[in-house]
């Protein structure tokens, strides 16, 4: 299972309304929206994704993990959030209504063959589910990019 091996992950989904079967209930004190970046796993799972033991490194994703969660062609990446207070097994993981929208399809997803794998951080803020995460992050890479472009002239003109 280490590095994105294929796992048969039962999906639970983040709600905020009790009894809906196959869900994970939030505290009333807890937001939907801190969740929509995230995939709740077992401590465990962190290992076989990225090969060393789960830290507690708060919410920073440089600390944390990204994973990648594929499910054929559709693909999210989000940030790895320890499942062990919401009682998830190893045999299960919890997201958020946008990343099921994401990945299923017919919108219940009770048990899907899915790819786990360690993810790639600029995908993951590329893609993010937060407009203003995506928006900053592409307006900077925008521009680096000019600023790579307009040194050009400048290192022509001074070595010439």
């Amino acid at each position: 299972m280490l590095n994105g091996a294929e796992m048969k992950l039962k999906v639970k989904f983040i709600t905020k309304v009790s009894g809906k079967e196959n869900s994970i209930l939030l505290h009333p004190h807890e937001n939907m929206d801190d969740f929509s970046d995230k995939v709740l796993l077992e401590n465990s799972n962190y290992r076989n994704i990225f090969g060393k033991p789960f830290n507690e490194s708060g919410n920073k994703p440089w600390k944390r993990g990204i994973v990648k969660i594929s499910n054929g062609r559709r693909s999210t990446h989000l940030l790895f959030y320890s499942g062990n207070s919401k009682k998830i097994t190893s045999k299960e993981y919890g997201i958020s209504p946008a990343s099921k929208h994401q990945l299923f399809t017919n919108s219940t997803g009770n048990e899907s063959e899915i790819e786990i794998s360690k993810g790639c951080r600029f995908w993951f803020f590329w893609n993010h589910p937060s407009h203003y995460q995506r928006v900053a992050f592409k307006l900077g890479i925008l521009g680096l990019f000019i600023s790579i472009i307009n040194l050009v002239p400048l290192f022509v003109t001074i070595f010439k």
